[in-house]
């Protein structure tokens, strides 16, 4: 197996993928949050059932925002790690999510994928009924679970002293900040239009973000090689776009500094070498996904 730096492709094509393109973040910031405020104004129209349907089909592309929060903990979105950090921040606080823990996590994820040591291994483990809710919940309620993980139990597992203290701060900020937004949105009378058109569609996010997330290491090798560990999805251009192109998942592991909308270009020089290895690639999400559903997380043995 090819094992060099750069998987066989040119760096000059590396160093030209890692470029960031600002223009085309900002224009995706401003047309996701214009979708969200369009199926905003239309859910607060609708009956509830009418809501739900419609929360649901906005939770698609509010999935694109997770996915920018994704790409600002790896300092994807700008030349400026400042202004990552501050969209990060930022996006993070949307979703009732502290940025810190959840990039802390990620980064882990991305040192010690696939092993016991991976803190998103939620879909690996020895057979029992926390894998299976751990599994099952990802896929149907993650944004809650996100909010009290990375807030609450994420950081008692994994942070020191200090970085606890630091932590503790950050969620008074964060509590503080939603309790005054809430207050004054209590003020206002606007508690219905801020349950429709903030929390409930972050809720109905929750099953495309999960099933997003088990897609990307779906049927991967415990402790496997770079090529096994991750999963790519050649989903089309829409969905493409909307998530960023985070769906080349193989091809984000191996070159994380290269922002999302740019691995088509790494997954076109790398496909023959997937194709030769039997690396996971697959042609759609419908298949990754009714299959993930069916067959439940992966037991090891």
């Amino acid at each position: 197996m090819d094992k060099d730096r750069f998987w066989g492709i040119s760096p000059a094509l590396i160093e030209r993928a890692r470029q960031k393109r600002t223009a085309y973040v900002v224009v995706k910031i401003i047309t996701l949050f214009s979708i969200w405020a369009a199926g905003a104004a239309l859910i607060l129209q609708l009956s509830w059932p009418g809501k739900l349907i419609v929360g649901l089909l906005l939770g698609f592309f509010i999935n694109g925002l997770i996915q920018l929060i994704h790409e600002a903990w790896h300092y994807n979105l700008f030349n400026s790690r400042k202004l990552n950090a501050f969209f990060g921040h930022f996006l993070s606080f949307i979703f009732l999510v502290l940025y810190a823990p959840a990039r802390h996590g990620h980064v882990l994820h991305h040192r010690y994928n696939r092993t016991e040591k991976d803190p998103d291994a939620y879909n690996t483990g020895e057979a029992s009924l926390k894998l299976n809710f751990m599994y099952y919940g990802v896929f149907l309620i993650g944004a809650p679970l996100a909010i009290i993980h990375f807030n609450l139990l994420y950081p008692l597992q994994q942070y020191n002293r200090q970085q606890i203290l630091r932590h503790c701060l950050q969620l008074a900020v964060l509590v503080s900040v939603l309790g005054f937004i809430w207050w004054l949105g209590c003020q206002l009378n606007w508690q219905q239009h801020m349950v429709q058109c903030w929390l409930l569609p972050i809720l109905l996010t929750s099953p495309w973000n999960g099933l997003k997330s088990v897609a990307d290491h779906f049927c991967n090798q415990w402790k496997g090689d770079p090529l096994h560990t991750a999963t790519t999805v050649k989903s089309n251009r829409f969905t493409t776009y909307i998530w960023n192109g985070l769906n080349y998942h193989i091809e984000h592991h191996l070159f994380p500094g290269v922002p999302g909308y740019n691995l088509k270009q790494i997954h076109q020089e790398l496909e023959p070498l997937l194709a030769k290895e039997k690396a996971p690639v697959y042609s759609g999400y419908a298949k990754i996904w009714w299959s993930a559903f069916r067959r439940g997380p992966e037991v090891l043995l």
